[in-house]
């Protein structure tokens, strides 16, 4: 089963992408991305407590966020097409089943749901409507490649938790070792959570990396073939190392012969 990043975000989380480091609660560099229509303006969710409205909750695609790191690294248009894309998958049938989903539920559940901190056990329908929405966000993505862009995701199951660190498995031979803390703070750290580690680059000799939840597509990844220019080879594994470096075995070749008697 492919694995990939939460689909949905927060505005915190593009305000974190656009500047690092400032608090995401500041108003001025939203009001910078949607000025520049670096951002779409979100989906909002009327939350209610106690059958009164109170308040409301703006959802973004994650691609957002991709046109956010765009927009910072001075990629202007690309930024406003990425922003397109993320609005286009915000107009889908699937987040306008997911808005009447959370619409009048709490704050915190919605902001539990948009975090990527609910258990498929807890709310499988919320799952099931997030598979859709990520789905469409990985058409669109691939619709929409630039080899400009610097986005290397490592997204798996963690395997293995230790006091100070956990064990991502991310594939056949791929394992990542991630500091307990960073998973903690994606609310991922038990044996079975779905994790992804994205990598951010700063300018050549720095990089952030940020540790989101991630939910199983329910697609699974298309058997290897090497026929064909889209044959889907990424990199080599551990096993597939071994494989090469034995010796090819000798090339035979059966000729057939004509015995007359």
């Amino acid at each position: 089963m492919d694995i990939d990043v939460w689909p949905i975000v927060g505005r915190a989380r593009l305000v974190q992408t656009f500047r690092p480091g400032e608090s995401p609660l500041r108003e001025a560099p939203f009001r910078t991305l949607r000025r520049h229509r670096w951002s779409t303006v979100g989906v909002k969710v009327v939350t209610r407590n106690a059958d009164r409205a109170s308040g409301r909750f703006t959802i973004f695609s994650v691609l957002n966020v991709e046109a956010a790191r765009c927009a910072r690294e001075g990629r202007g248009t690309r930024a406003v097409a990425l922003a397109k894309a993320a609005s286009r998958i915000e107009r889908g049938e699937a987040f306008s089943r997911l808005k009447a989903l959370l619409s009048g539920r709490s704050a915190k559940e919605v902001s539990a749901a948009v975090d990527g901190d609910v258990s498929e056990r807890k709310w499988s329908e919320l799952h099931d409507v997030l598979r859709l929405v990520a789905r469409e966000t990985r058409a669109v993505r691939a619709r929409n490649q630039d080899p400009r862009d610097i986005r290397a995701v490592i997204a798996g199951a963690i395997s293995e938790a230790q006091p100070e660190f956990l064990v991502l498995e991310a594939g056949p031979d791929l394992q990542t070792y991630v500091p307990r803390w960073l998973a903690h703070s994606a609310g991922r750290e038990r044996v079975g959570d779905l994790l992804a580690l994205v990598t951010d680059k700063l300018d050549d000799n720095q990089m952030v990396v940020s540790a989101v939840p991630a939910i199983g597509t329910g697609v699974t990844t298309p058997t290897f073939t090497p026929f064909g220019r889209a044959a889907p080879v990424g990199g080599l594994t551990a096993a597939d190392a071994r494989l090469l470096s034995h010796e090819p075995a000798p090339l035979r070749v059966l000729v057939p012969i004509t015995i007359e008697r």
